[in-house]
């Protein structure tokens, strides 16, 4: 398990979505240089694909199992599988991450509904290393300049991708696996986290949060760190953190404004966080990216 003090890391995470109506998959391209990149704890019905073309995520964590993803690597996340990445600090990253439908490889899959992917796949496994050819790939068509046939090369890629996990990275279950929302602790957890992204302006506490969904502290803090891997208060930092640095790219506003905009008490706390997360003040920040 991932303690808290690992996941205090930044939210400088730069998504482009380069998803194209005639291919059946939607992408990100990552491309983040010097500085610390983190996506918070969260999950979604499509299979996930994230390839490291260069650089290396320091800790990638899938239900609470956590790995160093290198350059040349690639993790796998079933549906509804909980989720968090933390690239490694000064590090220029390059990457891609590829969301395939659930209902894609349901449609080609006998019994997927029971079937798992590997998530930390080794080259010891076969069709391993033909799969990250086919995302290496897949990276350098999506960054080229060069867009003849664009879609039919990725459909192709596309298709090839999901013959060779279904072929050698599936281990069958005797329950259902993917698309798992009906998990007993998942779905007592994500209204809460739900229900802190609606929220986190306001003044949450452990107490206030577990009466809104009448458990105690102590219920919904063991609960929260056993499935999300970080206490609740630490989540609410962090998404608080998310919003602040949002708001210092896009704004001139005020630290003061920011700090209560993001939902932090005051903003000596507000500078407190911040500077743990960015190692620098949010002032700082703010204007060394004004300045580009």
């Amino acid at each position: 398990m991932v303690d808290d003090k690992e996941i205090v890391m930044s939210f400088a995470h730069e998504m482009i979505n380069y998803t194209n109506e005639l291919v059946p998959v939607k992408w990100i391209v990552h491309d983040n240089q010097g500085m610390v990149d983190a996506v918070l704890p969260h999950w979604h019905a499509s299979i996930e694909l994230t390839y490291m073309h260069q650089g290396e995520i320091a800790c990638f964590t899938v239900n609470n199992n956590a790995c160093q993803i290198k350059s040349g690597e690639f993790v796998v996340v079933n549906s509804a599988e909980i989720h968090s990445a933390i690239s490694a600090k000064d590090m220029h990253v390059r990457g891609v991450t590829l969301l395939i439908p659930y209902d894609l490889f349901n449609k080609y899959v006998d019994e997927f509904e029971f079937s798992r992917f590997i998530n930390f796949p080794t080259n010891e496994l076969i069709g391993v290393k033909a799969i990250k050819a086919l995302l290496e790939k897949f990276y350098w068509l999506i960054t080229q300049d060069k867009k003849q046939f664009l879609a039919l090369q990725l459909i192709q890629i596309v298709y090839e991708l999901m013959y060779l996990m279904a072929k050698y990275l599936i281990i069958k279950e005797k329950i259902k696996i993917n698309y798992n929302l009906h998990n007993d602790n998942l779905g007592k957890v994500l209204p809460i986290i739900n229900y802190i992204k609606e929220n986190y302006q306001e003044p949450l506490t452990v107490k206030s949060i577990g009466e809104k969904f009448y458990l105690s502290e102590n219920t919904l803090s063991k609960s929260f760190k056993k499935n999300i891997g970080i206490s609740v208060m630490k989540y609410v930092q962090l998404l608080r953190v998310n919003q602040a640095q949002l708001l210092l790219l896009d704004s001139e506003k005020s630290i003061a404004t920011i700090s209560c905009l993001a939902g932090f008490p005051n903003e000596k706390s507000f500078r407190k966080i911040f500077e743990e997360v960015f190692h620098q003040t949010p002032k700082k920040y703010q204007l060394d990216h004004l300045k580009k």
